[in-house]
């Protein structure tokens, strides 16, 4: 699931937050990556992460964590919605 909020404008930057969906807690060490590529990141101790802006709007990010339900969403789903619900 993907909720709406303003992300932080920054140039050449996806920043999001990946929280847990039923706590509301931020989840750290989240792998996100861009499937097909070897780009990507991990979120910080607060649920954090930044992604270059690089890629097509109908790119797929994935998100992975043990525990957690595999997450994918497009590229331009991510800019609209940068706060992504782990389940």
């Amino acid at each position: 699931m993907i909720l709406g909020q303003a992300g932080f404008a920054q140039p050449g930057v996806i920043r999001g937050t990946v929280m847990d969906a039923q706590t509301k807690k931020p989840i750290a060490k989240v792998n996100i990556f861009i499937q097909g590529t070897r780009s990507g990141t991990v979120s910080n101790v607060a649920g954090v992460f930044r992604l270059p802006d690089r890629f097509s709007a109908a790119d797929t990010v994935v998100f992975s964590h043990i525990g957690y339900r595999l997450f994918k969403c497009s590229v331009e789903a991510l800019r609209a919605h940068p706060t992504i619900m782990l389940h």
